[in-house]
């Protein structure tokens, strides 16, 4: 089944890259939350570019089997879609996908 093996070959290199990426979505996600627990604030575009790169993580992260990254970008998505941005709000949940994806990347 030579189809199989293509397939398994072309997932474990999109898989890889997968984890690569993590690395910079990791220090992203710890840089918004840096600016929100020092009070400053975030702008309109950077909660923009924040929500499209959680709902991708999410999708992309149970794709590849890693259901707690999935589980961490789902809530902070239902955070933002919901509207909030405070600190208070957003700041727990953003810190546990970092863990999540430095899991992600440690784990490599």
């Amino acid at each position: 089944m030579a189809g199989g093996s293509a397939f398994e070959d072309r997932m474990r290199q999109l898989r890889g890259r997968f984890v690569e990426r993590s690395r910079t979505d990791a220090e992203e996600v710890r840089a918004i939350r840096c600016h929100l627990k020092a009070g400053e604030p975030v702008s309109p575009e950077v909660l923009t570019h924040l929500f499209k790169t959680v709902h991708a993580l999410a999708g992309a992260a149970g794709l590849f089997g890693f259901e707690t990254v999935s589980e961490a970008a789902l809530q902070v998505e239902r955070i933002l879609r919901a509207g909030e941005t405070s600190a208070a709000e957003i700041a727990p949940s953003l810190a546990e996908l970092g863990a999540r994806l430095d899991e992600v990347v440690e784990a490599r």
